[in-house]
């Protein structure tokens, strides 16, 4: 009785295994998905910023040029 009972649990406890395993792939995958989406807006906001700050390096090297020759 103990040896088939020993039986049952080893293999509740694999099924246990097995579905957290599962859980855990599910999981990972969903939210690796939603963070790369997050991860390409955050992208795109900071390209524009870059174009931003260029701009502004340009137009205070132009001041700089201009105050020079006077």
């Amino acid at each position: 009785m103990t040896k088939k009972l020993n039986e049952y649990a080893k293999w509740i406890g694999i099924g246990i295994v097995v579905g957290t395993i599962i859980w855990n792939a599910i999981g990972v995958h969903y939210n690796t998905k939603k963070n790369t989406a997050i991860l390409q807006n955050d992208i795109l906001h900071l390209t524009a910023d870059m174009a931003e700050i260029k701009m502004d390096i340009k137009a205070i090297n132009t001041y700089l040029l201009e105050r020079s020759n006077e």
